[in-house]
């Protein structure tokens, strides 16, 4: 990394909680993160499991130009029972949705990030990338999580994550 360019990242979290109803959930979601804010961004879930009781990140996704469908594709398939989708599993509780946009419209910073994200916050809903070595795209980013970020680590130093 000695020679890298550092890229920083400040991201600005929104949220808004998922509750036990599913449609109304996706109208809350709608009208604070629009249709047409189709940008890079990444999302985290956070809320508690039975095997989770205190308040953890429990997803994190990322979004290419699909907005705010991919996020709640996400909330659909994680949260709630197939036959009726507007059922939650009863072993979440207090689940937030949280989303970032990202100030880059390269795919390849988005799947950075959420990387550094996964491996730093560790959420058991993530199969991919808990447990491997950070992607060397990844190594020289900073980030700065602010507003509503939940229990989002406040700082992320990619070069952090390579000396593990």
């Amino acid at each position: 990394m000695d020679n890298e360019k550092i890229l920083t990242f400040n991201m600005i979290w929104q949220s808004v909680p998922l509750g036990r109803d599913y449609s109304r959930f996706e109208q809350d979601l709608k009208n604070r993160w629009k249709p047409g804010e189709c940008m890079n961004a990444l999302y985290a879930f956070e809320g508690r499991h039975d095997a989770h009781p205190f308040d953890t990140t429990l997803y994190i996704g990322m979004t290419e130009m699909q907005g705010v469908h991919r996020a709640l594709q996400s909330a659909q398939q994680r949260f709630f029972t197939i036959d009726s989708p507007s059922k939650m599993y009863g072993s979440y509780r207090d689940v937030i949705l949280r989303w970032a946009i990202i100030d880059s419209s390269d795919s390849g910073i988005t799947k950075a990030l959420e990387s550094l994200f996964i491996i730093a916050m560790k959420p058991p809903l993530n199969s991919k990338e808990v447990d491997v070595w950070l992607p060397e795209s990844a190594w020289n980013l900073i980030v700065s999580n602010r507003e509503d970020k939940g229990v989002l680590l406040p700082m992320l130093h990619g070069d952090y994550f390579t000396h593990l």
